[in-house]
């Protein structure tokens, strides 16, 4: 969660136990199945929709460059 603000103050991070994160995931309809729950950065728009995914690897300036990308 700390990591999102590095990128952008109104960025928001989701996290929980792992049930709240299958729980999360199940609602935006992401796959878990064969991953880490937390591998995927998911770009969400303002009303809950999912626009893309990046790669946890991601550094800080590439993810806010890509973000940037979507509005």
């Amino acid at each position: 969660a700390r990591f999102a603000a590095t990128v952008h103050p109104r960025l928001s991070a989701l996290t929980g136990s792992p049930a709240q994160v299958e729980q999360a995931a199940r609602a935006y309809g992401v796959d878990l199945e064969g991953s880490a729950p937390s591998s995927p950065i998911f770009l969400i728009d303002p009303k809950g929709r999912y626009v893309t995914h990046f790669n946890r690897t991601i550094t800080p300036d590439a993810l806010s460059a890509g973000i940037q990308d979507y509005f």
